[in-house]
């Protein structure tokens, strides 16, 4: 045989294998792209105490919701929703809003929180997170 052909066999070998690869990558950007990701952080401003929520993924998140059995068995954490405002209706990429909270000595120093919203990828969406304070 000649030289040429073992060559040309690898050559297409090393194309395959990195058609393959660019096509997982690009499958998983593609995926990324569609991807809400909810995220929250307490912070005192002046004497009130403010939970922040924003979208740290790429997609819009919609119908975004919350539920948290740390917060709702502890006396020592209010969660002040002005009604109406959950489920909040869409955060898009970076966009934020923000809950009033009451906080009392005793109280859960690591509540746990699991956020609920629909995204372009998927319906539902679940993340859970400990609330900082």
């Amino acid at each position: 045989m000649n030289i040429s052909i073992f060559i040309a066999l690898g050559s297409l070998i090393v194309a395959s294998i990195a058609l393959i690869r660019t096509l997982k990558i690009d499958r998983k950007i593609s995926i990324e792209h569609k991807k809400a990701i909810i995220r929250a952080k307490g912070y005192k401003s002046d004497r009130i105490w403010i939970v922040r929520i924003w979208n740290d993924g790429i997609a819009i998140a919609r119908n975004i919701r919350f539920e948290s059995d740390d917060i709702e068995k502890d006396d020592g954490i209010q969660l002040r929703i002005e009604k109406g405002k959950i489920p909040y209706p869409l955060l898009n990429k970076g966009d934020s809003f923000e809950i009033y909270a009451a906080l009392s000595d005793g109280r859960n120093p690591v509540p746990k929180i699991k956020f609920v919203w629909d995204d372009e990828y998927k319906k539902d969406n679940k993340r859970e997170q400990v609330l900082e304070f």
